[in-house]
């Protein structure tokens, strides 16, 4: 999730409320409702009020929780919350059962800025807010984010000795029980271009996590971490920290879980904890929400069928502490049931693929001398370049390239792929292959039923194949949607492998009882999509994607190809 204008201007407003609530409110006298037995003390921790002999906060407090707990980003609303009883007492009272069915939120991320931990008046809002939510056993944890603290380290570690001041200062209801980063490097345009700003990222969560350890030992440190890093990468973070929160952002229970596997593993055998993030943002062209990241469309009722599925898959490891939902205000904002989000954008026109019936048998074996008669599909030249982890990072067909053939009989669709790839390579097999080299293939299954449909249903297929590194890694077959994936069987998709001189080729039997549809006849459509993918190392990134669909839009079935079976 790409945050960086939304950062930028909450800091900015921040500040601004800041300045006036400075020059116009110095009286410190609580909100109307905050509890009255508070007061800011300089006795290192010894509270000052009756209500704080037995307080518990920090680590304590967050591992405490059950598995399966819920946190929420709470961004851009802090300052109202502070100023306002009656907004803090709308959304305590909201965290305790989320539209009447969900379960309670016992951890909040509250977006703040440094200045709230040394200004006595923000110092005393906070900690009457902190104390409501002690009470009521929910977790408040110190927010902020900036994709430079990636490298430069200096606001970060004032944040972090201011934290410990403000802790030092009140009274253990009314602390801090963590400090939270989103960072997100990742969303720089130098990201990709100078792996520098990876390795200093890296290098400076290492840091981080000693301040913490140094001056915050009893609270808790955790970072937003999107998917792509590497389970090296993954060590390092989940050392410094004190657990992850995975920004696992899809509706897709099943691949919500095998996004986090590597995370949990790592993290398993260190003795973290990870969190799954979960999306309810309208989709948004601006904030690159598109509807298969974000539950908006599903409804909140449809959102807890899928996070109970995914939630028992991934509480299978003892590292999952449960799901972080982004943000508290469109959450809030979420509708009970299905909104129906239709497409009526006008998409450029592509020439219909003719897959031409076969003549002969297939054999599928890697070599593609039997298929002259095939519909091709040429995916060449810069047009069909549909992602850059950096400009120009494609340099021409000889980086990454492919022709695809396609056949159909009665009982199967046949494809064929010659790819040129100049550097092959591939880490990983299953799930895990989209940081290498592979294939991502797309199926749309009902035509008429997706006319105005932007994002993937149950008749919709997501494939991946692999041809492994030709080394130590083999080749490898996986299947991210639809989300109950599992009822549909690999085995029955016959596959080959081969090395050439310019990469590879590959070669496919896709039964049509794969699809759990019968044969197509003669004049029937579908709509497909053949997206190569390219990672030339040494970092396990995906570096550059190709489409057969020069508008290609992850998961619309409307920008897929066409094909007409002959």
């Amino acid at each position: 999730m790409k945050k960086v204008i939304l950062l930028v201007l909450c800091s900015m407003l921040l500040s601004s409320c800041a300045i006036s609530q400075n020059n116009q409110d110095q009286s410190g006298i609580a909100p109307e409702g905050a509890p009255a037995d508070i007061t800011l003390s300089a006795n290192s921790g010894e509270p000052s009020g009756s209500a704080g002999e037995a307080a518990v906060y920090g680590k304590e407090r967050f591992f405490s929780r059950p598995a399966g707990s819920r946190s929420v980003w709470v961004w851009g609303n802090a300052y109202k919350m502070l100023q306002d009883a009656s907004k803090k007492r709308d959304f305590l009272d909201f965290l305790k059962k989320p539209h009447d069915i969900s379960e309670p939120i016992t951890n909040v991320y509250l977006d703040c800025s440094r200045t709230y931990l040394i200004n006595d008046n923000y110092k005393k809002k906070l900690a009457d807010f902190i104390t409501a939510a002690h009470e009521q056993g929910v977790c408040v944890q110190f927010l902020a984010g900036d994709p430079a603290w990636a490298y430069q380290n200096r606001t970060v570690i004032s944040i972090i000795e201011a934290m410990a001041k403000y802790n030092a200062e009140v009274p253990p209801q009314a602390r801090f029980d963590g400090i939270h980063f989103d960072i997100e490097p990742h969303t720089m345009p130098i990201w990709g271009r100078d792996d520098r700003l990876r390795s200093r990222f890296l290098t400076s969560a290492q840091l981080y996590g000693e301040k913490m350890r140094e001056h915050n030992p009893d609270i808790v440190f955790g970072l937003d971490l999107p998917i792509f890093w590497n389970e090296d990468e993954i060590r390092i973070f989940a050392q410094a920290t004190d657990y992850i929160t995975l920004m696992n952002y899809t509706d897709n229970p099943v691949s919500m879980a095998n996004r986090a596997e590597k995370f949990l593993k790592v993290a398993e055998e260190l003795g973290k904890k990870v969190e799954s993030g979960i999306e309810t943002q309208e989709p948004s062209v601006k904030w690159g929400v598109t509807p298969p990241i974000t539950f908006y469309d599903e409804g909140y009722e449809i959102m807890e069928s899928a996070l109970a599925k995914a939630g028992e898959i991934m509480g299978r490891s003892p590292a999952f502490i449960g799901f972080a939902i982004h943000y508290d205000e469109s959450y809030r904002n979420m509708s009970k049931e299905r909104v129906i989000l239709r497409d009526n954008r006008v998409y450029p026109e592509q020439p219909v693929i003719s897959i031409p019936q076969s003549k002969a048998p297939i054999v599928i074996d890697g070599n593609l001398d039997d298929w002259q008669e095939a519909g091709v599909v040429e995916i060449k030249n810069k047009k069909h370049v549909v992602y850059e982890i950096t400009p120009g990072k494609w340099e021409g067909n000889h980086d990454l390239s492919c022709n695809s053939y396609l056949l159909w009989d009665s009982e199967a669709l046949y494809i064929g792929f010659d790819v040129t790839d100049d550097v092959i390579f591939q880490k990983h097999t299953g799930s895990q292959m989209v940081t290498g080299d592979h294939l991502e293939l797309w199926f749309d299954t009902d035509y008429h039923g997706d006319e105005e449909t932007s994002y993937p249903s149950d008749d919709d297929f997501q494939i991946g194949i692999s041809p492994g590194n030709f080394d130590t890694v083999d080749p490898s077959m996986t299947i991210w949607l639809p989300g109950d994936s599992k009822e549909f069987d690999l085995s029955l998709i016959t596959y080959a492998v081969a090395k050439s001189d310019t990469g590879y080729r590959i070669e496919m039997k896709i039964p049509f009882s794969f699809f759990k549809i019968g044969a197509p006849s003669a004049g029937g459509y579908m709509r497909i999509n053949i997206d190569p993918s390219d990672t030339d190392g040494p970092v396990d990134d995906q570096e550059i994607l190709m489409s057969s669909s020069i508008s290609r839009e992850y998961g619309n079935p409307r920008t897929f190809r066409l094909v007409i079976f002959e």
